[in-house]
């Protein structure tokens, strides 16, 4: 749970773990969380992946293959840079809960939660290692 108290207290969920939207969808995914450079970022990169793989002679499972690897990549490290993002906005680590869902973990959350949370140390890709 992130909250922020810039002009108006706002609190946000990150799940942890596999992105499965940003896997599926992953430039819908990136401007829905007002993620603009990572938008464009993607588009080109998929363009260039794309238009690269035909001029070299990419057949369908090749190209098929690429987009998949690519859209693992981005379910991977999404909701890490997500959480990147919004502590470049001004949010704060409220407090690391078990829950649910997003709705029950806002419901079980309280300011008394953020009891001198510990700098912890995250994984670049939301994986076990």
């Amino acid at each position: 749970v992130y909250e922020t108290s810039n002009t108006e207290k706002s609190i946000k969920t990150i799940k942890d773990g596999f992105n499965w939207v940003a896997f599926v969808f992953p430039v819908p995914w990136a401007l829905f969380n007002r993620m603009w450079f990572l938008a464009l970022l993607l588009l080109i990169t998929s363009g260039c992946m794309g238009l690269l793989l035909i001029k070299f002679g990419g057949d369908n499972v090749s190209i098929l293959s690429a987009f998949t690897g690519m859209g693992s990549l981005i379910g991977w490290i999404a909701n890490d840079y997500k959480e990147y993002v919004l502590i470049n906005r001004g949010y704060k680590v409220g407090a690391i809960l078990l829950a649910n869902s997003a709705k029950e973990a806002i419901a079980s959350y309280t300011p008394s939660d953020n009891i001198k949370l510990m700098n912890r140390r995250r994984n670049c890709a939301g994986g076990p290692w």
